[in-house]
């Protein structure tokens, strides 16, 4: 609770800042004078993207065994639009959720699965922002909180392959602390923590974990791309690594505690990113608002269609949630 009522209130600040000082009618102006043309392309590209993170799921999943790739299309779509939709985080629980449900596939091994992704992203993420500094002085705010954002991620992925690498040790090392517990609970635990490294087995197949990579990279760059082709939708007199720094930054700006949507973290990002390339508030709020919609749009458009197909409730989440998991 504590949670939602801290994004509510980021949310909230962030709103009132990105509109302070501007009038609706600028706003207005900008969007008149956008080129329309780019648009169908843009959401074309926002489509791919999703089908990429299908794509990619799948061959993370693969050593758990092969699910029907319209199946989990559609959980990906529902899950995405839970991300965007509940608070807390709590749609990250969906797809594995769903998975779990609907495939037998263990709900601890699933939620491996999505560490994989997430740790796989943020290493993209943290690629792309080191290769800018040496193209453009970021601010210090943001190479401090990647610094940190990148020792979180490589310990992670650390510990993701002692978990998958590490032969006999883990186990080892795990009956040590689970000697503590009560037979029937450590019994429990052990389980979970053996489903949920059967997950990360894509780590150990050099083969699929290089493809992950490049699926990876290629998500990423589609979303720099649609910044870029927006900048050219709005005729922005930003340089093409305008439109990687704009990318780090709101990913950055997202990753705050915020109101469902992102609403105020996705928008004042984008202010302050175009802000370092000259671009005054009112065109990149406009730019804010437009992205915003789209890239939330395209999501949530896909998720509608497909949620009548894979319906869940908050009390079931809460049922699965890795505490509970098996």
């Amino acid at each position: 609770m504590k949670k939602i009522v801290l994004g509510l209130a980021i949310s909230a600040g962030l709103i009132y800042l990105s509109l302070r000082n501007i009038r609706i009618e600028e706003i207005g102006l900008s969007l008149k004078s956008l080129d329309y043309k780019l648009l169908p392309a843009i959401f074309i590209t926002l489509i791919l993207i999703q089908l990429l993170r299908t794509y990619r799921w799948g061959l993370i999943l693969s050593p758990l065994g092969q699910i029907a790739p319209g199946r989990l299309f559609s959980i990906t779509a529902v899950g995405f639009l839970a991300v965007i939709a509940l608070p807390a985080r709590l749609g990250e629980l969906v797809r594995p959720y769903l998975l779990a449900k609907e495939t037998g596939i263990r709900l601890s091994s699933a939620l491996g699965t999505i560490l994989v992704e997430r740790v796989a992203d943020s290493i993209c993420l943290l690629m792309i922002a080191l290769t800018l500094i040496f193209f453009i002085p970021l601010p210090r705010w943001l190479i401090d909180s990647g610094s940190l954002f990148a020792i979180m991620a490589l310990g992670l992925l650390a510990l993701m392959i002692f978990l998958v690498l590490g032969k006999r040790y883990p186990q080892a090392i795990l009956r040590i602390v689970l000697k503590r517990l009560p037979v029937t609970l450590s019994g429990r635990v052990e389980e979970v923590i053996t489903n949920f490294q059967a997950g990360l087995a894509i780590l150990s197949q050099e083969g699929k974990l290089l493809a992950m990579a490049a699926l990876t990279v290629s998500i990423w760059l589609l979303h720099v791309l649609v910044i870029y082709l927006f900048f050219l939708s709005f005729n922005l007199a930003a340089p093409v690594i305008g439109a990687f720094v704009l990318f780090i930054i709101l990913m950055t700006g997202i990753a705050l505690p915020a109101a469902p949507g992102f609403l105020g973290t996705w928008h004042y990002a984008t202010i302050i990113a175009l802000g370092l390339f000259n671009i005054p508030q009112p065109e990149a709020l406009s730019f804010a608002v437009l992205h915003h919609l789209f890239s939330i749009g395209a999501v949530i458009l896909l998720g509608i269609i497909f949620l009548p197909f894979h319906l869940f409730t908050l009390f079931k989440l809460r049922e699965a949630s890795p505490r509970g998991t098996s």
